[in-house]
C-alpha cells in the first residue's frame, strides 16, 4: 500500500471516531435536557439532528460532514 492510501485509509477510520463521539455528545445532550449548550455547541448539535437518526446513516452523514469541513467552518464563525 502506497503512503498515500494509507493515509486516506487512516482518514477514512478519523472520520468514522469523529463521527461516533460526535454523536454520542449529541445522545448525551438529548439526555440533559432542559440545560442548554453553548451557541457552538448548539449549532453542531442541530448540524447533526437535521439528518436521519438510524445510527449507521448517521455515522457516514457525520463523517461527509467532517470531510467537508462543516464543523471546521463553524468554529471559524463567530458564535450568535
Amino acid at each position: 500500500m502506497t503512503a498515500a492510501l494509507k493515509l486516506r485509509s487512516i482518514v477514512d477510520n478519523l472520520e468514522m471516531v469523529l463521527a461516533g463521539e460526535i454523536l454520542a455528545a449529541c445522545q448525551a445532550m438529548e439526555f440533559r435536557k432542559p440545560l442548554q449548550p453553548g451557541a457552538g455547541t448548539k449549532r453542531a448539535f442541530s448540524l447533526v439532528r437535521e439528518h436521519d437518526r438510524m445510527i449507521s446513516p448517521d455515522l457516514s452523514i457525520i463523517s461527509g460532514l467532517i470531510r467537508r469541513n462543516c464543523f471546521a467552518d463553524l468554529l471559524r464563525r463567530k458564535s450568535g
